[in-house]
Formats: structure tokens, C-alpha cells, sequence
């Protein structure tokens, strides 16, 4: 009988806690705001318990809580807010600030934040421009102001920034020189942007405006700068295939292994193709444009606890694309109708080795980068666009009546290497530097050259390049900062060639050029925070003067001048997590530019009219 009664009022003290729960549970209305400025958030998330609703245009809830509950409010692009059940019930929440992710420019002479560096400069992460289905810089331009590319190769060779720039370079167009740099994990390759694929690229840098005093006289109008993604101490592996139509296939790994606790491997090789889009009507053939290209890469890096780091770089790339694009009727239906395609190949091996010493406890860096590329080149094309049958149906052009047959065929073979070295010393703020650099081009072309005043030519170009800059920064306050740089270069072009024709004797052409070319850049810029830069700038760049080819010309016109640019740069630049907002205004000031012109050169000649190089006046 106790235990009856025991157990009766149990249950009776249960039914009467819960009836006191239920009582105590109300409709609980509140408002939520904005901590700055009172206004009211509509759509703000409240959720008691189980239980959940929204705000109202006035934001305004209502929800079943009882009183000293705990209510969780949140809110895009607020802080995240929990609040005890009191009457009455505000809650002001506060914006959560979404800090951008850091990106580090790698191609100046010291590693700055991009929203510490008062230039205008690009940078395209390898990752989002592989995702967006991107596998070579031509296909990731579109997503840099100012940058364009010219046509006339399988891939984009030659590039300009802001309208300058190159847009060929045949044969007997000069020295290989070049207003826009095209550098490669350290190693330049302007003027061969054919290798610029985007496999295992971290990112790529276009720095625009004259970049002369930290790149030298490739870089007048700006300079592109890829970097390949470096080892890491841990171990991780990446792959991929692609299909699709019009022949086209490409796969590409990785794979990054840790060596000890100092030391690490990164290995990557890619293979693609496709046939180029273009049927050839004459030949029968859907690949004579096609593209077979393939990069191996390693590198290595040493990061000892004591001692320098060290990052070595091993590339080779065979681009094997071949070149049948011109066509009479302008490709209006992607039908080629050559009996000669021609072949836009390069093979190039590459290395580089980066090593940063620490001298002391004081800061102080010296920092020492060895540079070497062998390039071999082929640029050929039918130079007639067609064929002896085309020519006859189309345009009724005859062999056997008019006596010669309509055809032409153009090639050009250079064999190029280069091979540079630097050292930087940095103290703080302060960098001094020296650099070197000697190219060797062998150039060996046949067809319709000069105009059509040889058939062939073979010429040889040596260029040493001697260098001292300097830079030093200033941080006149916590947000504003001042940075000088200034750059001497020495260039010495020797060039000699050997030019035939038809029926004519051959003339040989020897010529050398010495100049000192100087530039400089001083910049203010004010970063108060939160993404948000503003600069100001003035610089100067050149490009080095150089020896015209042509085997005719007067001694007067062979050799021309350095070419120089003063800019003057206003910019804004805002960057947030997902998105960045860039406002650049420029006015450049161009001397001595280097055109193209034709002038008689036998006063008693009027045939003597002849394309060459010279400096605008």
C-alpha cells in the first residue's frame, strides 16, 4: 500500500512540473537591428530551441520561448549573436568583417602583399583559372585588363599591355627584343609564350606600365610573370584527364614528396592535343593545325633549420604544334586549302636555382638566382595560302601561261640560349643589386624575305646585358609609404648575317650597338586597411636599341636607338574575400619610339625603297 501511494504522487508531482513548463512557455516578440546604424535586418535567422522563424521587413519575430531561455540569432555577413529570453528583447548585431586572403606578389625584387605594392598588377590564381577550365595563359588574358595577344602562332608568342608591344617577330625583323617580358619560374623566355601552360601554375603576375627597373629592357610596357607551384614539406598528389571533340585530349599529374625534414620533391608532367580545328580541303586532312605539347617539370627545395634555402627548378617543354591558318577567304568556314602547312614548334629546356642567405641575426638577405634556357624554334607557313589547282579554279591563275607558279613557302629556325645570373643584397628597407645576362641566337630562315629582296638568310646574334639597381622604402606613417628604385643598364648587340637571292651573290652584314639605358620609379602609396589601396607613381622604362637585318640598307640606317617611356599612374584598388575592385589612370609619355618605316636608299634609285627600323623624331 506504500508503495501505491509512493508512486501516485510521483506521477502527480511529474504532471504538475510539466504543466508549470507548459505555462511558463509565451509567444516571445523581439526586434533585431543593426549595431551601426539601428536599422532594422530583415531575414535574420532566430531560433529557440527546436522552434525557428525569420524577421520581418521591420525586423520584427515572434517565437514560443519562456522567459531566461537562450535565443541564437544570426545573419549574412553579421556576427553571430545568443541572448537570454528578457523583456523587451533587442538585439543589435554587429558586421562580421571577411577578411580577403592574402596574396603575396612574387616577382619583384622583394615578396610584397598585393596591397602593399603601389603598381598596377594582375594576379591570376592557377587554381580558380584551372577550374574555369583554363589550361594555357591564352585562355586566362581575358581575365587581365590591358593585356592582349597578337595572332600569327599556334599559341600567344607575343603580347601588349596598354597597346604596346610586339606583334611578330619574322624573320629579319631584329634583335630579340621585346616590350613585354614573358618570365618562367625565373627564367625568361620573352618572346616565347608558347610554353605558358597553366598545369601546376600557383599564379600568374602581369605587372603593366614600365617595369624597366626591376626587369630590365624587356619589360617597357609590362612584364608576365608564372610561377609554378613549389615543393612542400608534406606529401600530396594530383591528376587529371580531359576529353572532348575535335580531337581533343589532355592529362596532367603531380605528385609532391617530402625528402626528410628539410628537403622536397615536386614532379609534374602534362600531355595534350587536339587537331587544331581546321579541315585542309587539298591534303584531305583535319590536323595540319593541330597541337601536340607536353611539360615536364621538377623542382626541389631545401629549407634547412640553419644555412640557405634553396629552390631548384627543371623544366622541359615540347610544343610540336604545326601552323595552318591562312586562309583566301578569310576562314569563313575553318577550311584550309595549303599543300604546304607549316609548323609553329618550340622545344625548350629550362632551369633555375634560387638560394636566400641569411647573413647574421641583423635581417640581413643576400639573394642569388642562376638562370639557363636552350630554345629551338620553328615558325613556317605556306606563304601562298593554297595551291596551283585553287588557284586556277578560283582565280583563274595559270602555271603553264603565265609562265611561274603561284608559290611560296616561309621558315624560320632559331636556335636560342640564355643564360643570366643576380644577386640582391636586402637590409631592411633597402635593396642593391647587379645583374647579367648573355643571349645567343642563331636565326636561319628561306622563303620571301626582306620584301621579297632575298630568299635566305642566316644571322647570329650575341647580347650582353650588364645591370645595377637599386630600392629603398620608406613608411612615412603607419599607412603611408614611399619606395624608390632606379636601374643602369649596359647592352651590347653584335650582330653578324649572311643574306642569298635568286641570281645574285651573296651579302654578308656585320654591325654592333653599346648603350647605357637608365630608368627609375617613385611611388606614394596609402593603405588605411580593410582591402583598400591607393598609390601614385612615376617611372620610367626603356627597351635597348638594336641592328636592322636588311642586307641592303645604308650604314646609316643600320643600327637604331633606345626607345624609352615616362609614365605617370594614379590607382585605387579594393580587395574583399570573393571579389576585388581595381581603378587605374595612366598617361605615358613615349621617345625615340622604335617604328617601322621605308626610305629610298640610293638618292639615285627610286626603287630603293627598303622596310627597316628607326627611331621616331
Amino acid at each position: 500500500m506504500r508503495i501505491s501511494l509512493s508512486v501516485a504522487s510521483l506521477l502527480a508531482g511529474l504532471l504538475t512540473l510539466s504543466a508549470l513548463s507548459v505555462a511558463q512557455a509565451e509567444e516571445v516578440s523581439g526586434q533585431v537591428l543593426d549595431v551601426a546604424t539601428g536599422r532594422p535586418l530583415e531575414g535574420a535567422n532566430v531560433q529557440a530551441g527546436n522552434r525557428a522563424t525569420t524577421t520581418d521587413a521591420q525586423g520584427r519575430f515572434k517565437v514560443e520561448a519562456a522567459l531566461g531561455d537562450s535565443l541564437d540569432i544570426s545573419f549574412i555577413g553579421y556576427q553571430s549573436a545568443r541572448v537570454a529570453v528578457v523583456l523587451p528583447l533587442v538585439v543589435a548585431l554587429e558586421r562580421a568583417i571577411l577578411q580577403a586572403p592574402e596574396v603575396v606578389v612574387e616577382g619583384g625584387l622583394v615578396r610584397q602583399q598585393l596591397d602593399r605594392l603601389a603598381a598596377s598588377v594582375t594576379v591570376v590564381d592557377g587554381d580558380r583559372s584551372r577550374a574555369s577550365g583554363a589550361g594555357h595563359l591564352q585562355d586566362a588574358t581575358h581575365a587581365v585588363p590591358n593585356l592582349n595577344w597578337a595572332g600569327g602562332s599556334s599559341r600567344p608568342r607575343y603580347f601588349q599591355i596598354r597597346g604596346i608591344g610586339e606583334r611578330s617577330h619574322y624573320a629579319g625583323e631584329g634583335p630579340p627584343s621585346f616590350s613585354v617580358g614573358f618570365v618562367m619560374d625565373d627564367v625568361d623566355l620573352s618572346g616565347m609564350g608558347t610554353t605558358g601552360l597553366l598545369f601546376d601554375v600557383d599564379q600568374v603576375e602581369v605587372f603593366k606600365g614600365p617595369q624597366s627597373t626591376i626587369f630590365g629592357p624587356n619589360a617597357l610596357a609590362g612584364l608576365i610573370n608564372l610561377r609554378s607551384a613549389d615543393p612542400q614539406q608534406e606529401f600530396a598528389g594530383m591528376g587529371s584527364a580531359e576529353m572532348g571533340s575535335d580531337g581533343l585530349g589532355r592529362f596532367s599529374g603531380a605528385v609532391n614528396l617530402p625528402v626528410g625534414s628539410d628537403l622536397a620533391l615536386r614532379v609534374g608532367y602534362e600531355n595534350g592535343r587536339s587537331n587544331g580545328f581546321r579541315s585542309n580541303a587539298f591534303l584531305d586532312a583535319d590536323d595540319t593545325n593541330g597541337r601536340r605539347e607536353q611539360l615536364l617539370r621538377a623542382k626541389v627545395g631545401w629549407t634547412p633549420a640553419a644555412g640557405p634555402e634553396v629552390l631548384g627548378t627543371f623544366f622541359w617543354a615540347d610544343m610540336d604544334n604545326g601552323y595552318d591558318a591562312w586562309v583566301p577567304d578569310n576562314n569563313e568556314d575553318l577550311t584550309t586549302y595549303s599543300d604546304k602547312p607549316g609548323k609553329d614548334r618550340q622545344q625548350t629546356t629550362g632551369a633555375s636555382l634560387k638560394s636566400t642567405w641569411g647573413l647574421g641575426a641583423s635581417g640581413v638577405e643576400l639573394v642569388t638566382i642562376t638562370a639557363f634556357s636552350r630554345s629551338e624554334l620553328e615558325h613556317s607557313y605556306d606563304g601562298d595560302w593554297g595551291n596551283d589547282e585553287y588557284w586556277l579554279v578560283e582565280h583563274g591563275f595559270d602555271p603553264d601561261v603565265e609562265g611561274w607558279s603561284y608559290d611560296f613557302f616561309d621558315r624560320n629556325v632559331r636556335d636560342r640560349t640564355v643564360v643570366s645570373q643576380e644577386a640582391r643584397l636586402l637590409v631592411e628597407e633597402l635593396v642593391v643589386g647587379a645583374y647579367w645576362k648573355r643571349l645567343e641566337e642563331e636565326d636561319n630562315a628561306a622563303g620571301y624575305l626582306f620584301g621579297g629582296d632575298a630568299t635566305d638568310l642566316n644571322g647570329r646574334y650575341e647580347i650582353d646585358n650588364l645591370a645595377f639597381y637599386g630600392q629603398y622604402g620608406l613608411d612615412l606613417s603607419e599607412k603611408l609609404r614611399l619606395e624608390v628604385n632606379a636601374r643602369l643598364d649596359r647592352n651590347d648587340t653584335a650582330y653578324e648575317g649572311t643574306t642569298a637571292n635568286y641570281g645574285a651573290d651573296s651579302t654578308s652584314t656585320a654591325f654592333a650597338v653599346d648603350q647605357w639605358l637608365g630608368g627609375g620609379k617613385a611611388a606614394l602609396s596609402y593603405n588605411w586597411g580593410l582591402g583598400h589601396t591607393l598609390y601614385a607613381s612615376a617611372s620610367r622604362g626603356y627597351r635597348s636599341g638594336g641592328v636592322n637585318q636588311h642586307p641592303y640598307l645604308a650604314a646609316e640606317n643600320r643600327p637604331y636607338d633606345p626607345e624609352y617611356i615616362v609614365n605617370f599612374e594614379l590607382g585605387w584598388r579594393v580587395r574583399g574575400p570573393r571579389s576585388s575592385i581595381g581603378l587605374t589612370l595612366f598617361h605615358a609619355l613615349r621617345s625615340d619610339q622604335q617604328v617601322e618605316l621605308s626610305s629610298q636608299q640610293d638618292p639615285g634609285d627610286p626603287n630603293s625603297f627598303f622596310y627597316f627600323t628607326a627611331n621616331a623624331v
